[in-house]
């Protein structure tokens, strides 16, 4: 039986080094956001994509890690027909795949990215931390914010 080969972009946010399959991530651009006054500091605000509004959420400020620098990039998270959100990181390191045997069990954290981290994936580089982005999206607090 063959092995199953998971496409992984890998970005960086702050010192932790995050693996999301490909197949979530739509697009890696600059999005042009429009401010929403009174809400977490985490959310830089909304932008639209194709002619849906979706959030722009940074994720270091989600990790409440002082960002090294204040130029993000930014990756757009969903499918074609249905766009989630784009989610700011301190970089976009690579695109590189991987074998699903090559993924380690972790056990459950307290935080809102390592409750989303469901293995890790240790590469000659670094030790990715595979995350379930849709989980994420999914949380309430996220959820709350009421624009998806």
């Amino acid at each position: 039986m063959s092995e199953q080969v998971l496409e992984i972009t890998g970005v960086q946010v702050d010192h932790l080094m995050i693996a999301i399959p490909s197949q979530d991530v739509l697009a890696i651009e600059r999005p042009k956001i429009s401010l929403v006054p009174s809400t977490q500091a985490w959310l830089e605000g909304v932008t639209l994509y194709g002619d849906i509004i979706i959030p722009v959420i940074n994720l270091c400020k989600v990790l409440n890690t002082e960002p090294r620098t204040s130029r993000f990039a930014y990756v757009v998270i969903g499918t074609e027909d249905a766009p989630l959100a784009v989610i700011g990181v301190s970089r976009v390191v690579s695109k590189f795949s991987i074998e699903e045997s090559e993924v380690y069990p972790i056990t459950a954290a307290s935080n809102p990215i390592f409750d989303n981290v469901v293995g890790i994936l240790k590469t000659k580089t670094a030790d990715w931390n595979l995350f379930n982005i849709n989980s994420f999206l999914s949380d309430e607090r996220i959820k709350e914010i009421g624009i998806s």
